[in-house]
């Protein structure tokens, strides 16, 4: 009975540890929120928003599943995985900041300084901000270091966003609101670079060359996935963007920040579950969560359906009167909140055991859904449309992910059976 206690009780603090950050990070949202949208011009909140856009697209051709792939290594002992990885993924990484360099400089070029300039600071975010907190991150989920993932996460989220308001509320421009960000970024991830190497000898594992080279593997061979569900998920923000002007992105990615604010509740779990999961058998992980599918469904209608009203509620109360257009575009953005959980878990479940193949075909075909629903439901009914385009991408997602989890030999030979998504299987 003692080692179940034990172990009942090592999981509560895990729990605590990892909920408690998102929890803070929620609380600091809602508060700074109002202050940012109310300091900015919403033109300019919206001209970072069609950077951060590009800078997702760009994004991509730094491999990112490099160091999230890397997990596998390091939850098994194999430490040195974490330099192999970030090295890696470093090497990528210089082309899309050289790259945000270029753009910068054209901007300039043609009299658009703002732009210039924010392209200028997300070339250094794209180091600091991705690549160094990412592997850090990864690194602690990997290891089950819940309290030190915990303050690491407020460390990297919540502070700077209260850092970057005060910024905002004080200089009202979004060139220093965006360079703060870089800045702090940069000063934690090299003192939390240190305290990692120092705890943990990663530099002697790495020299011993003992890591795990397949999350290279996984890497390169998720690009084009990651290419296309970047294109999918940004392609709405560039389009909004050019054709409806950017105080329009301004008042979309309001109601997605919102509707982020509560799937980052759902996904409170992740960290939790990934090592459990690459440590179990694929088919008995495959009953379990067969198992508790309505269980997990109801939860997230449960969630989502508070989270709706809450969001109504914080838009009319807090913040400008003009972002009350955001309302509708927040409720159509909810419709997707049942299948959030599940989604998650399926996702999980193949990443912690790397399964290239299903996870490129549950991910490509829904993006390019999302992508010909964006397309299409924009040109007939302008932004609603297009949001609403996202809102059915997630069922496309859930249902392609549970066939791809729960039901994958009888997927298998389906797809076995169509040429293009044969040559696909081929690939991965």
């Amino acid at each position: 009975m003692e080692p179940e206690r034990t172990d009942h009780a090592t999981k509560q603090r895990a729990v605590f540890s990892l909920t408690s950050p998102h929890l803070f990070s929620i609380v600091v949202a809602i508060f700074t929120f109002p202050i940012i949208l109310s300091s900015l011009p919403v033109a300019d909140y919206g001209k970072w928003q069609f950077v951060l856009a590009l800078q997702a697209w760009a994004i991509t051709l730094s491999a990112p599943q490099i160091t999230s792939g890397s997990k596998r290594g390091l939850s098994l002992g194999q430490d040195g995985t974490f330099f192999f990885a970030l090295f890696k993924r470093g090497t990528f990484m210089l082309f899309p900041s050289a790259m945000f360099l270029l753009l910068g400089t054209f901007f300039l070029c043609s009299e658009k300084t703002e732009f210039g300039l924010l392209c200028f600071v997300s070339s250094f975010y794209l180091f600091f901000n991705i690549l160094l907190q990412e592997s850090i991150a990864d690194f602690l989920i990997a290891k089950k270091s819940f309290v030190a993932h915990g303050i690491w996460s407020v460390l990297t989220s919540p502070v700077a966003r209260i850092g970057s308001s005060m910024v905002a509320f004080f200089t009202q421009s979004i060139v220093l609101f965006s360079l703060f960000q870089v800045g702090y970024a940069f000063l934690v991830s090299l003192v939390g670079l240190a305290v990692l190497i120092r705890m943990n000898g990663l530099w002697e594992q790495f020299k011993r060359k003992h890591y795990d080279v397949s999350c290279f593997r996984f890497g390169i061979r998720s690009m084009p996935i990651d290419a296309l569900g970047a294109l999918s998920s940004r392609l709405i923000d560039i389009l909004i963007g050019i054709l409806f002007g950017l105080s329009s992105l301004a008042y979309f990615s309001v109601a997605r920040d919102l509707r982020n604010q509560i799937v980052s509740i759902f996904k409170i779990s992740f960290p939790l579950l990934y090592a459990d999961f690459a440590k179990q058998p694929l088919d008995q992980l495959t009953s379990l969560v067969k198992k508790r599918m309505p269980r997990m469904i109801a939860t997230s209608t449960l969630l989502g359906g508070l989270g709706l009203l809450a969001g109504v509620g914080y838009i009319t109360l807090f913040l400008p009167k003009e972002f009350l257009s955001v309302i509708p575009l927040f409720a159509i953005l909810s419709l997707a909140f049942p299948v959030g959980i599940p989604t998650i878990v399926l996702s999980t479940v193949l990443q912690s055991h790397l399964r290239y193949r299903a996870i490129a075909i549950a991910t490509s075909i829904p993006n390019l859904f999302e992508i010909m629903l964006i397309s299409l439901l924009g040109w007939l009914n302008g932004i609603p449309g297009m949001v609403l385009a996202i809102a059915l991408y997630g069922y496309i997602s859930f249902l392609f992910f549970y066939l791809a989890v729960i039901k994958r030999e009888s997927f298998k030979k389906v797809l076995e059976q169509r040429k293009l998504l044969r040559t696909l299987m081929e690939i991965y």
